[in-house]
């Protein structure tokens, strides 16, 4: 009985991980291609509409199921990382590194088990720097069996990022 409710547990709480996709997020999107069209940047808006409705897609499509590829998690994931970047003017640049021995369509994850982590990287740090010089790095690569996943970003940090959001 102890086995069946932590796996209900973990159901939820990952149902609830997927939800996490932030609204902000959907509204922003549609603010920037608002903002494109103002601004008569067609090209910028038809690219962004088009990436947008791809990732919308892709995740009514990846949310149904409580496994996807990694390949499929990988590419929803590129797809909000390039309109958060066009968002931001190219504030930061993004770089996803797949080691050689993993095979992402062999792979299996829960759908949008990455997104929040890089969006904390973007939002709460990548976001704060002065500069355009903002780097976030993924890294999927092997551990033993497992598939493991590393975010490394350029940010300001945890505690230069709250105390700047205190600021305002």
């Amino acid at each position: 009985m102890k086995n069946e409710y932590n796996k209900r547990l973990a159901e939820v709480e990952m149902t609830a991980l997927r939800a996490q996709m932030n609204p902000n997020f959907l509204f922003n999107c549609l603010n920037s291609i608002k903002f494109f069209i103002i601004q008569n940047d067609t090209d910028k808006a038809s690219d962004y509409l088009t990436k947008f409705g791809r990732l919308i897609r892709l995740i009514l499509q990846n949310i149904k199921s409580e496994l996807i590829t990694l390949d499929l998690e990988l590419e929803a994931l590129s797809l909000y990382v390039e309109l958060e970047s066009l968002r931001f003017e190219n504030k930061f640049h993004y770089e996803l590194k797949i080691m050689e021995d993993v095979s992402v369509e062999y792979f299996e994850v829960p759908p949008l088990i990455i997104q929040p982590f890089v969006e904390n990287a973007i939002w709460h740090g990548l976001m704060h720097k002065k500069q355009e010089d903002g780097e976030l790095k993924v890294t999927i690569s092997m551990h033993g069996d497992a598939v493991r996943c590393e975010i490394e970003d350029n940010g300001v940090g945890r505690d230069r990022a709250a105390r700047i959001r205190l600021l305002r």
